[in-house]
């Protein structure tokens, strides 16, 4: 799939860990939110604690801290609190999400969340468009031009 070969190497570019769980990543459902998020909090899983890489429960040391055996276990916990209704409705966008998921928020911190989350949408727009040029051209009239 183009898109796993394009995250894979996008992750790769910016250092990330998780560039070997790019096949699984792109099936979350909010996977573009959850690695926008994943750069602002910990440079894409670079710097973690317990594999929890955006402080997931609270701090280290809390009752509430989550612990995790990976990094995708952390990034699909994550994707689920993203899933829910607070996150999926109302704080939907990283300008939103300043002050509530992200306290008490910063320009800064939305700046990265958007400009990644607009990355990962150019990433998925240019799969599509390899989709299509691969599809065209086996098309069985191309096949058929081509001999």
């Amino acid at each position: 799939d183009p898109l796993v070969t394009l995250l894979t190497q996008y992750l790769n570019t910016n250092g990330s860990p998780l560039s070997p769980y790019a096949s699984q990543i792109v099936q979350l459902p909010n996977w573009k939110k959850d690695l926008a998020i994943s750069y602002v909090e910990s440079h894409m899983g670079v710097y973690c604690f317990n594999n929890n890489c955006s402080g997931m429960g609270g701090a280290p040391g809390t009752p509430t801290w989550r612990e995790y055996p990976t990094k995708m276990d952390w990034l699909v916990d994550l994707d689920n609190l993203m899933s829910k209704p607070l996150y999926s409705q109302q704080y939907n966008t990283c300008q939103k999400m300043k002050g509530v998921y992200v306290q008490p928020g910063s320009a800064s911190w939305v700046y990265g969340c958007e400009k990644v989350y607009s990355d990962l949408t150019n990433l998925e727009e240019q799969a599509s468009a390899q989709r299509l040029a691969s599809t065209v051209n086996s098309s069985p009239l191309a096949l058929a031009t081509a001999n």
